[in-house]
């Protein structure tokens, strides 16, 4: 009770998050990995509405560690976990949420990483439909977030890679980030 009081769960979990990130960037893997697994023990916990937001925030920084620590098996069950926090967050503000993206992309990574193009390349499809599904409805504030997230995708798949890839679907890649441009006037 006293925790909950006075806001320690989630400056515990802000903290965490936070030392999590910063031992990832450096290349602590297993040290960012109990960080953000501590923040992710403590963000249903949390007493504000924020509680899923940290769960999400936690769950995608675990990925990122993951997928550089190559620990892929681990990686999977973290990246299916974000995907349905992220999946209920959308239905439930009615908004595409990033990290549902970002886990989709994750996802087609994971797969091109194990040589499952074909994964990877379905992934990708629904990843663009999602985006074309909710474009509209996305922010101008956070549209540019939602493009850059594409333009990752672009240059880190070998199923968007122009030299290798499906045609379609760089097509439609093109097409969903000129749409994106055209809404940013840029």
């Amino acid at each position: 009770a006293l925790g909950e009081e006075h806001g320690f769960f989630a400056l515990e979990c802000r903290s965490c998050l936070g030392l999590g990130q910063m031992a990832s960037l450096e290349g602590r893997y297993e040290e960012a990995l109990d960080l953000m697994r501590n923040a992710l023990a403590a963000a249903p916990l949390t007493e504000n509405e924020h509680g899923p937001m940290y769960e999400m925030t936690a769950l995608d920084a675990m990925a990122t560690a993951l997928f550089h620590a190559k620990r892929f098996d681990e990686l999977e069950e973290v990246l299916q976990r974000l995907q349905a926090a992220a999946k209920a967050a959308t239905a439930r503000d009615g908004v595409l949420s990033l990290l549902e993206v970002t886990s989709l992309f994750g996802i087609a990574r994971l797969h091109e990483v194990r040589g499952e193009p074909r994964k990877a390349a379905e992934d990708v499809r629904a990843l663009l439909a999602l985006v074309r599904e909710h474009h509209h409805a996305v922010e101008p504030s956070l549209l540019g977030a939602f493009r850059t997230q594409l333009w990752h995708a672009c240059e880190h798949l070998q199923t968007l890679d122009p030299e290798v890839g499906e045609e379609e679907l760089l097509k439609s890649a093109a097409v969903e980030l000129a749409r994106m441009q055209l809404r940013l006037g840029a």
